[in-house]
């Protein structure tokens, strides 16, 4: 096997499985966020971005709360400190998602 000097990013072997299509997609250059921003001013705004067991929060509350939830992380994380952040859907106990019980009674 000949080793690459190239970061696995950077060789992105995994491409020999895809079509020449799937490899050729120019995506944006910019965040989910900023994407899903983008696509959703406006009128849309009160459309349903999240729908949780009848719990609906549309694409203005959701943006809201981000934008609440990156300012309060700015205000208790300092530079160069190191921070894990969880997925809601990491965390299980008994079957409880217990990361979501959390987040949505305080911020919903």
């Amino acid at each position: 096997m000949i080793k690459s000097n190239l970061k696995p990013s950077e060789e992105m072997i995994w491409q020999k499985y895809q079509s020449e299509d799937a490899k050729n997609i120019n995506f944006p250059k910019m965040s989910v966020l900023d994407l899903i921003k983008e696509e959703n001013q406006g009128s849309r705004l009160d459309n349903t971005a999240l729908n949780y067991y009848d719990n609906k929060v549309s694409y203005g509350q959701l943006f809201d709360n981000i934008d609440k939830t990156i300012e309060s992380l700015k205000l208790k994380i300092k530079c160069r400190e190191i921070v894990t952040i969880a997925s809601l859907t990491t965390l299980y106990e008994n079957g409880c998602n217990l990361l979501h019980q959390f987040f949505y009674s305080r911020f919903w």
